[in-house]
């Protein structure tokens, strides 16, 4: 029995510029992700990937097909809509995106004011277990400008993680990290999909995360052209 559909996307097109600078960057792509699913979309620069993952997260207007993330048709959905949609989405950006005038776990706040959480007294407690579990306990109180490259992408896998979102998107989350740091976040990953059935989707070129990965969708010049289901390998 196949878990239930989180993604259904359908001759899903889109280009950028108009008139003779028009540029196609997708080409009716058909793609479906499940429920608890750790999925893989790789493919060389240029290929559609990031392009397509922020039509998937909302953080693009689709253009023409049919995307429906949730339950809710993304090409026809208001802008309240989009925003209720992107609360019970976690984002992971390559370059962090952290505010450098807040500490670590401040910024993990900012997380859960994303998802709409109530900011009282169990936000520390949250936001200090979310950094736990990327193995930053003792830099709870640390500004960006005091932490490694790979720590600040650690704070920035916590911030997203933190509101137990119903979808996480990534683009090259590990790049950063060493192998133990890496490991520990590909842990949190796969138990997120196996213990909550979140779907993660993560644009990356880390074999590490390939050989996690519960399914690996290959892009190349704005289309799908491979996309297999695999045993993860531990």
């Amino acid at each position: 029995m196949h878990a239930s559909p989180v993604i259904t996307v359908e001759a899903l097109q889109h280009a950028f510029g108009t008139g003779e600078a028009r540029a196609q960057v997708l080409f009716d792509l058909d793609l479906t992700l499940r429920r608890g699913e750790l999925v893989v979309m790789k493919g060389a620069s240029g290929s559609g990937k990031t392009t397509l993952l922020t039509l998937l997260a909302c953080l693009r207007r689709v253009q023409q097909g049919r995307v429906d993330v949730l339950g809710t048709s993304v090409e026809t959905a208001d802008e309240a809509q989009r925003v209720r949609l992107r609360r019970r989405m976690g984002f992971i950006f390559q370059a962090h995106n952290l505010h450098p005038a807040l500490s670590a776990i401040q910024n993990v706040r900012l997380g859960l004011e994303l998802h709409g959480g109530e900011l009282t007294q169990p936000w520390q407690e949250a936001a200090a277990h979310a950094l736990d579990m990327v193995g930053l306990r003792d830099r709870h109180g640390y500004l960006p400008k005091n932490l490694s490259g790979g720590q600040k992408q650690r704070v920035a896998v916590a911030r997203a993680l933190v509101g137990n979102p119903d979808l996480v998107f990534a683009d090259e989350p590990t790049a950063a990290l060493d192998a133990e740091a890496g490991g520990r976040v590909l842990d949190l990953f796969e138990a997120l999909a196996l213990e909550r059935g979140t779907t993660l989707l993560v644009v990356t070129h880390d074999q590490r995360v390939i050989d996690r990965a519960s399914r690996v969708v290959t892009l190349a010049d704005g289309r799908i052209v491979d996309d297999r289901t695999r045993t993860p390998q531990s």
